[in-house]
């Protein structure tokens, strides 16, 4: 029980844990939109298709999603990739909007509430909802792994191509060795991992994009 414990608080404090988090938050704040919207459209200004209302609900939430996941969640910034990026982000947003307009349908055709009604607009943004969670995890095992985690990654190869000579001689290692090397490896992608180190993208000194390695987070006593 201790080491589950112990295990799961190490994974509190990696990267991967507050990209997760990160991501969370996000949905929580484009599901909420999408809610709203699709509330007021068909429940307020009665829209008479619900599947129209989830249409126009998804389109609006799904613009800050892209924004807030690409430079919050995944920490990107510059321009987005047209191809790797928007394209696919759209393709996935395209792929979740059929699939909750159908259930948003399904649940309008068979709304056992008053049309109009406000438990048949409630029961339409249940639909909504429902079908959304479905398809929560695949959105970010594309987003991670295909769309935005390349970053990550690149980070971590600049943490060891800037960062390796340093570490080894604060701590008086001969990189020569396999040894000396590969223990400062470990202890880069850990530091790089717990927020310890972080790789921040500006301009150096004649205004050119350049990563630069930073300390992130303090360790505390």
């Amino acid at each position: 029980m201790a080491s589950l414990t112990s295990r799961v608080g190490a994974f509190r404090k990696t990267e991967h844990f507050s990209r997760l988090w990160k991501y969370a938050s996000v949905s929580i704040i484009s599901t909420g939109i999408t809610q709203v919207v699709l509330f007021v459209c068909y429940g307020v200004i009665k829209i008479p298709s619900a599947m129209a209302s989830n249409v126009i609900a998804i389109v609006i939430a799904s613009v800050p999603a892209y924004y807030l996941n690409r430079n919050w969640t995944w920490g990107k910034t510059g321009k987005s990739d047209l191809w790797r990026e928007i394209v696919p982000f759209w393709t996935i947003s395209f792929v979740g909007l059929v699939l909750s307009t159908i259930a948003v349908g399904i649940a309008a055709h068979n709304n056992p509430f008053p049309k109009g009604s406000l438990e048949a607009a409630l029961f339409v943004n249940f639909a909504n909802l429902f079908s959304y969670g479905v398809i929560w995890i695949g959105r970010y095992v594309v987003f991670n792994k295909f769309m935005f985690g390349h970053h990550a990654a690149a980070n971590t190869q600049i943490l060891a191509d800037e960062a390796t000579n340093a570490v080894a001689e604060v701590l008086y290692l001969d990189l020569k060795l396999a040894a000396p090397l590969a223990r400062v490896k470990s202890l880069l992608k850990k530091w790089g991992e717990s927020g310890a180190l972080k790789v921040v993208h500006r301009p150096d000194k004649h205004r050119k994009p350049k990563a630069f390695v930073e300390v992130g987070q303090w360790a505390t006593p």
